[in-house]
């Protein structure tokens, strides 16, 4: 992930949306890089990719980040002003356990800073793309059982816990792994949390999760 600079706002537009996006589909080509999710904030960005070794994620970066930071200092003639991001980017090592909670983490992101609703209303992510096989960048799918538990687990809130920690990591200066950080095995874990969600709705009663 990273942010600009500040705290700034990154994306001021939905052609400023567009415009990275494109970028990111460009860079996924050229580099042949898996994502299994992304989500673009008004002021950061973040990615779930599946880099071969540490090179071929830097490569990736450096072209998405080099790209648009050229494009939107020539786009507001602000060249010469500094860095647009205040970080080189950040990174850490997501367990296969942890994969799904970690997508629906990133891909709920519009919706816990209340931007909308519903995740897949959010234009600007992989939620809303996830199904379109030919749209750039294009997402790869989870295994079969935890993709069919996708869709329904970005109806819910992940646990407080999970989200803590996984922000944790984000701020982190350096790459970390965090493989042991979030407890249960993924599709364990993901079923638990949609029988509580469940119950909470049908019984209209208050349940952690």
């Amino acid at each position: 992930m990273n942010r600009r600079v500040d705290r700034r706002t990154l994306f001021e537009s939905t052609a400023d949306y567009d415009a990275f996006s494109q970028i990111l589909g460009w860079a996924q080509q050229i580099c042949e890089m898996p994502i299994t999710a992304w989500c673009l904030m008004p002021n950061h960005w973040h990615l779930i990719v599946k880099p071969r070794d540490t090179p071929h994620l830097s490569s990736f970066m450096h072209r998405i980040q080099t790209t648009h930071a050229v494009g939107l200092r020539r786009q507001t003639d602000t060249r010469g002003h500094g860095s647009v991001y205040g970080n080189r980017f950040k990174h850490f090592l997501i367990h296969p356990d942890r994969l799904l909670r970690s997508v629906v983490y990133v891909e709920r992101n519009p919706v816990k800073a209340g931007l909308v609703r519903a995740a897949t209303s959010w234009k600007h992510g992989s939620a809303s793309i996830a199904s379109v096989d030919t749209a750039w960048p294009r997402v790869e799918r989870l295994p079969t059982e935890l993709e069919r538990l996708r869709p329904e687990l970005l109806l819910h809130p992940l646990p407080e816990e999970f989200e803590s920690d996984f922000m944790c990591a984000c701020r982190a200066t350096a790459a970390v792994d965090v493989a042991d950080a979030f407890g249960r095995a993924d599709l364990t874990g993901a079923l638990q949390l949609l029988e509580r969600a469940r119950y909470r709705r049908e019984s209209n009663k208050p349940v952690g999760l």
